[in-house]
């Protein structure tokens, strides 16, 4: 079954999604400012950094105690690329 559906995909040229070499864009002077733009976070994508983060448990607890504010606990278990 997997060799069918091997050959199934080479036939038919591949995925409909992969971008041919002469469409991709090439980075040169003219398009490496437009190009950055698309790449590169903008100002709005960024606001996250702006908070308050805290990565003491305690000291967050009593600095959110005395601003009156929630805590956002954020755990996790395991591998961060989810390789276990």
């Amino acid at each position: 079954m997997r060799k069918l559906l091997l050959l199934a995909a080479v036939s038919m040229g591949g995925p409909a999604w992969a971008a041919t070499p002469d469409e991709a864009p090439v980075p040169d002077a003219k398009n490496l400012k437009s190009l950055l733009d698309t790449i590169l976070p903008n100002a709005d994508e960024l606001k996250w950094k702006r908070l308050g983060w805290r990565s003491e448990m305690w000291a967050a607890a009593k600095e959110a105690r005395a601003l009156q504010r929630p805590i956002l606990l954020w755990a996790m278990n395991g591998h961060p690329l989810a390789c276990t």
